[in-house]
């Protein structure tokens, strides 16, 4: 019987070093009868595959998602083991779950995979961390973003409410073996997210260490706060040249206090909102030996860190908002928006 493991993230939980390592190692894989499929793989993860099923959805186009090309490719391979692997199956947006649009694509993989061994895998965190994580994507992302407010990501029925989320999957996967873990290296298996997502795959045997790659670097404080001034500056009507990735670039080589969006205050008012929810999610959905670590990790105290990514950003985006001003920083710089050909 063929396998499918469907790796669904969620969001900042990461995802980005496995799917770099599985892309990266795909012809090792296929030697070990391991697939990790070429067809709609964007960079190293399967988004391709889920932007057809999100126009299937919300477009109203059957179109739009042909699962023939997959299956020829892996009926060529000869592999009976089938990894896809995105995070965007977990959300339709890093802020928003869109739970019909989770079950859409979740039943539609189902149905590709008919009569297979199915083993869905999701990675959950701290909800102080993994809002805190969140927001400093969407900085970096270029989202104009101008403080980090995490009111969007506190509700229930949405991706960070573990048992709801836990729920939609099942519904929309019944016949599957649904294996939610926690993102936290006293957790893990090897301490290390790729490692235990292979463990967890059954395919560790498949991979040595310097097989494994690393995912993204943690930004700094200074960085996300030069980003946060420039969202500033196009949410207040200027135009920025397109270099957020060399600032992103710059920032994540700058040796610095990592990123903190949030002080312990907030923390703690994250922590207690999702504690209830939190409580019946170990209760019911985590293996009874994992019980009490996890539970003791999210008990754990907040950090004690206080946010560092907001201090000047406000003032100095405003300042040059009003001065008018055109600065440079290295490769970085910003000017007044140009309308109908005239300059404000």
């Amino acid at each position: 019987m063929k396998k499918l493991i469907l790796h669904i993230g969620q969001y900042k939980t990461g995802s980005t070093s496995i799917q770099k390592t599985l892309d990266h190692n795909r012809a090792r894989l296929i030697n070990h009868g391991i697939l990790y499929p070429e067809t709609g793989c964007r960079t190293w993860q399967h988004g391709g595959l889920i932007k057809g099923l999100k126009r299937e959805l919300h477009k109203d186009r059957p179109d739009s998602f042909d699962s023939a090309p997959l299956l020829e490719e892996i009926e060529a391979s000869g592999c009976k083991h089938v990894i896809i692997s995105c995070e965007g199956i977990s959300g339709g947006r890093i802020s928003h779950m869109d739970p019909p649009l989770v079950e859409h694509m979740l039943s539609r993989m189902g149905e590709v995979a008919n009569g297979w061994d199915i083993t869905v895998v999701w990675y959950y965190r701290r909800q102080d961390d993994a809002i805190e994580s969140r927001i400093i994507q969407t900085v970096k992302g270029k989202a104009a973003v101008s403080r980090p407010d995490p009111a969007p990501y506190m509700k229930f029925g949405e991706a960070l409410d573990y048992p709801f989320f836990q729920s939609v999957v099942q519904k929309a996967l019944p016949q599957a073996q649904i294996v939610p873990r926690c993102f936290s290296r006293a957790l893990l298996a090897e301490g290390d997210v790729v490692r235990d997502f292979c463990k967890i795959a059954g395919i560790d045997d498949a991979l040595r260490p310097e097989d494994i790659l690393e995912g993204n670097v943690s930004p700094t404080g200074s960085s996300i706060g030069l980003q946060l001034a420039l969202n500033l500056l196009i949410g207040g009507g200027y135009e920025v040249d397109p270099i957020i990735r060399n600032i992103r670039r710059m920032g994540n080589q700058e040796v610095g206090e990592k990123a903190s969006a949030f002080g312990p205050e907030t923390r703690r008012e994250i922590m207690d909102f999702f504690a209830e929810s939190n409580a019946k999610f170990i209760q019911e959905h985590v293996p009874a030996e994992d019980r009490a670590k996890v539970a003791a990790h999210f008990a754990a105290p907040v950090s004690p860190r206080p946010e560092n990514i907001t201090v000047g950003a406000e003032m100095l985006a405003h300042a040059l908002m009003q001065a008018g001003a055109a600065i440079t920083f290295d490769t970085v710089k910003t000017r007044r928006a140009r309308q109908r050909g005239k300059h404000r």
